[in-house]
């Protein structure tokens, strides 16, 4: 059972680190057909699969359930065109075969915390970028709500694992400080507090402009133009 719960919790972040790439094709080449309660049919394809992948051990047997589950998830779907079931054949398909890879019981190789802070977290930034404007609100919204999310999980599994490789190289892992792990996992708590509260509440921005009005009041300038 914790090795189940330890997969869907890579699962929903590995989902959480792709979100810019399916947001992407969702807006390119699906029409925008991933809204509100579609954006849960990839984690459930990826749980059912890695559940699945506990019961069937040959690569065929779990390609063709794959192929045969995906087909029928697609007739279920409310697509309206050729194209739209392809593209989703494929995504579905994929997410298939990525959640047989966590049914493995060594999942650290299958998704590395690096590969995330170098590829998703740039992603995350650029999609920023490319969905300004009131036409893509909502996507900005669902943009910076799982950044945030995101970026709570990896500063935690990053730390945690530092802190298991600090105990392995120095053999105490079983005797280490729980007071220093404590610490640690504060910090990391009250960093993401603070990137919170700067994006939620625009700090930076209201703090230089309170330092801007004070210089110019003081240089007798009056109240700059905002």
């Amino acid at each position: 059972m914790k090795q189940i719960y330890r997969s869907i919790k890579y699962i929903l972040l590995e989902c959480l680190a792709i979100f810019p790439i399916l947001l992407w094709l969702n807006t390119l080449l699906l029409k925008r057909f991933f809204d509100g309660y579609y954006w849960l049919l990839i984690p459930a394809v990826y749980i059912l699969f890695s559940l699945v992948g506990r019961v069937l051990s040959k690569i065929n047997h779990r390609v063709l359930l794959s192929i045969l589950m995906t087909i029928s998830l697609i007739f279920l779907l409310p697509l309206d065109s050729i194209w739209l079931q392809i593209i989703m054949l494929i995504i579905l398909f994929v997410s298939s075969l990525r959640g047989y890879q966590y049914s493995q019981e060594d999942i650290s190789d299958v998704l590395p915390i690096g590969h995330i802070w170098s590829f998703s977290l740039p992603s995350y930034f650029i999609s920023y970028i490319l969905y300004r404007g009131q036409t893509f609100e909502n996507e900005q919204q669902l943009l910076t709500t799982l950044a945030l999310i995101l970026l709570f999980f990896l500063l935690f599994l990053t730390n945690q694992d530092h802190l298991s490789k600090a105990s392995l190289v120095k053999r105490q892992m079983s005797q280490m400080n729980k007071k220093l792990k404590l610490q640690n996992y504060l910090y990391v708590f009250v960093f993401f507090m603070i990137m919170l509260l700067i994006t939620r509440y625009n700090f930076i921005a209201s703090g230089i402009l309170l330092l801007l009005k004070g210089l110019f009041k003081l240089l007798g300038m009056g109240k700059p133009e905002e």
